[in-house]
């Protein structure tokens, strides 16, 4: 019976080591959200997929349609790569929050705007309160409305 025999040289070693680890790196970054992000996310706001939150300055515009709402009265907001060629948007998660409480959300959203993009996710047990993706494709710009609350007035930071 012949039988081939081979050394596993460090080098080798070393390049195999490496290759897996590549791939073990890229299966732990593929558990991502693809059909939107889970409530649980809502309280941290931070990537729960491997990656690291963006540090630099964000690559997209916001715009609104107006600076003030009153209680039940919609806006409309507009989110759009500034390069589209090397920015895009796969996974989002959006939630309208009080500069002095993070622990609660406030109006609702409305994605019809984006057709099958977004949908809602509920929020600190409130239905609607948020919106994320509905799939991982690649998008230059959104556009979506968010219902301001019937409370009395205040500011509100999207998140």
């Amino acid at each position: 019976m012949n039988s081939i025999k081979f050394t596993l040289s460090s080098d080798l070693f070393f390049s195999i080591t490496f290759l897996v680890f590549i791939i073990l790196i890229n299966i732990r970054n593929v558990r991502g959200h693809p059909n939107g992000a889970p409530p649980r996310l809502c309280e941290k706001m931070l990537p729960d997929h491997g990656e690291q939150s963006m540090t630099s300055a964000m690559p997209f515009e916001i715009s609104l349609d107006r600076k003030f709402v009153r209680g039940d009265n919609k806006l409309t907001i507009k989110v759009k790569s500034k390069d589209p060629s090397r920015y895009t948007l796969a996974g989002v998660l959006f939630i309208m929050k009080q500069p002095n409480n993070k622990l609660q959300s406030f109006g609702t959203f409305d994605p019809t705007k984006s057709g099958d993009d977004l949908k809602t996710v509920e929020c600190f047990g409130k239905q609607g309160s948020g919106i994320t993706h509905t799939n991982p494709s690649k998008k230059t710009s959104l556009m979506f409305e968010w219902t301001a609350p019937n409370v009395p007035s205040g500011d509100y930071e999207l998140q």
